[in-house]
């Protein structure tokens, strides 16, 4: 018949097995990065003559750069309109020529989504509203010591704070939250090369580059 001692040591060692599986100890899961969609939206007042003040032209470079580096088409134009049926036809009118210009800034005419609303504050007549999303990460808050961190053989568990610095550096230096949910399109040079280093390799040819790397062995501390 088992001793005490000894069916003590086969719970302990059940508990231990079974805290090495738990999903609540993995930091994958307690670390990770959340990304999700948000609008970016821009107000500016049009005018028939120069289509905006050039005093916004600044913003809307700005507001069209960002969309580029980091926006999800489609653009939305929105122009505020008012009662009467002619300033209907003016908010049309204004919204096309501000299409155009956003055009001539790079934005293709099928990725713009034009329409005319209701004048109602904080949207007067004459103004426009331009959005488009971009996507964010919110990335973990560290420095969570609650926890001993010292070795506990009956859980095994992490700390609080295990892997956490790294998932959040990660989500910080991003280029852009989306290519952590697919990755980026390659193009130019980089897809021209990657095509021709996979041929190489599915032909089982050498991939590696025939170039040659000149070095230099440093002889400081040799006798």
């Amino acid at each position: 018949m088992a001793s005490l001692s000894s069916r003590l040591f086969a719970l302990s060692l059940l508990g231990w097995l079974a805290a090495c599986g738990a999903d609540e100890g993995d930091w994958r899961v307690n670390q990770r990065l959340v990304v999700e969609r948000r609008p970016v939206s821009l107000s500016l007042a049009i005018q028939d003559d120069t289509v905006i003040r050039p005093e916004d032209m600044s913003r809307l470079q700005s507001f069209v750069d960002i969309y580029f580096h980091r926006g999800e088409a489609p653009v939305s134009l929105t122009v505020a309109r008012g009662e009467e049926d002619e300033s209907g036809e003016i908010a049309k009118q204004r919204a096309a020529k501000l299409a155009e210009l956003l055009n001539a800034m790079g934005i293709e005419p099928d990725g713009i989504r034009v329409s005319t609303a209701k004048a109602a504050l904080p949207f007067p007549e004459g103004s426009a509203r331009l959005g488009y999303d971009v996507y964010a990460v919110r990335v973990p808050q560290c420095g969570d010591w609650s926890d001993n961190s010292s070795f506990s053989p009956l859980r095994n568990d992490p700390s609080p704070s295990f892997g956490c610095s790294v998932t959040r550096n990660i989500g910080l230096m991003v280029d852009n939250p989306r290519d952590l949910i697919r990755p980026h399109a390659m193009d130019g040079r980089d897809a021209t090369r990657g095509a021709t280093i996979i041929g190489k390799y599915r032909a089982g040819e050498d991939t590696v580059s025939k170039g040659t790397v000149s070095s230099t062995i440093s002889s400081v501390g040799a006798k």
